[in-house]
């Protein structure tokens, strides 16, 4: 699809089938990695234009929109902060730690100073309320700072070191978030706030985190991706471990409810094209292609723009 700054059409994409060896907020307190930016329940597909902060949304029972939310330096952290269960546009200013929020419900805007320059954006629901809390994570000294929705009091975590980076998810299925790092040898760190922690190799050198609940049991699965292979590992919470192929060199991946039965399916976003892959985890696992997006457009999923910060070079 070619650049059209202020409007996007969805277009036919070939799905090259031979590309893909099949082997087999953000936000609340839900394992499952929810992207629904109109209350309809699905998730929707969603590209950033860092140039003219521009998004683009195009929803999955139908229509699209185009709203511009930001400037330059600027990166998506869309959540649920005002708990309308639609998501809201919001902007981290990586230069200063302001985050910009415009809430879906009364298209009100206001801005709040959480992070600094060094931090990584992180925000979630750390305290079960059905809100997204702003949390921002210090690579240097592994230190997370969260601010809570319910009370507005804050909390500081010792969870992480030097080159760890951040993934927190709603690991154990109790409504929160939790906190977790991962190191560049695959190894996860996982703080579940209640006192008891986890530690577990699953990646090696420099694959990407993809948590999600793809099993559909309430928690997150630990999920990681090969980018040379287009791999995806699976270690299942409630047991098991599978692999499958979903991808190719120059993809991001990303976990996503994008079906009707509320569990993560893989998908994966190709930039020269702008053409998303999806894999259905329905038992019929289908699959569809759809353009929407180009060469200069960002999916929006937190974990990439964190990763692209930590790691300049191409993945």
């Amino acid at each position: 699809m070619r650049k059209h700054p202020s409007s996007l059409s969805p277009g036919p994409a070939a799905l090259i089938l031979l590309a893909f060896t099949v082997l087999f907020p953000v936000g609340r307190a839900s394992a499952v990695t929810v992207r629904d930016y109109n209350g309809d329940g699905r998730g929707d597909l969603a590209v950033y234009y860092p140039a003219s902060a521009t998004w683009y949304l195009l929803y999955r029972e139908g229509g699209s929109s185009v709203r511009q939310w930001g400037f330059k330096g600027t990166v998506p952290v869309p959540g649920f902060y005002d708990n309308d269960n639609i998501m809201d546009l919001a902007v981290y200013d990586t230069a200063t730690g302001d985050w910009y929020f415009q809430y879906s419900a009364t298209q009100s805007a206001t801005k709040r100073n959480w992070g600094w320059s060094q931090t990584l954006p992180v925000p979630a629901d750390y305290d079960g309320d059905g809100i997204t809390d702003l949390a921002v994570y210090h690579p240097p000294s592994g230190r997370w700072y969260v601010t809570y929705s319910h009370d507005g009091s804050a909390a500081t975590f010792p969870w992480g070191f030097g080159a760890t980076f951040p993934v927190p998810a709603d690991y154990n299925g109790d409504g929160r978030a939790d906190l977790a790092v991962v190191n560049a040898n695959g190894d996860w760190y996982i703080n579940y706030l209640n006192g008891t922690s986890r530690k577990v190799n699953w990646g090696w050198n420099l694959t990407y985190p993809v948590p999600g609940d793809f099993d559909g049991d309430g928690k997150a699965d630990i999920v990681s991706y090969d980018f040379k292979s287009g791999n995806w590992y699976f270690l299942y919470s409630g047991g098991g471990t599978a692999v499958k192929n979903w991808g190719f060199p120059t993809v991001w991946p990303m976990a996503g409810s994008w079906g009707d039965d509320n569990i993560d399916d893989m998908a994966v976003f190709y930039p020269p094209s702008g053409t998303w892959y999806l894999r259905y985890s329905d038992p019929t696992q289908k699959v569809e292609a759809v353009n929407w997006g180009w060469s200069e457009t960002v999916p929006i999923d937190v974990n990439i723009f964190n990763w692209a910060r930590l790691h300049p070079a191409p993945h």
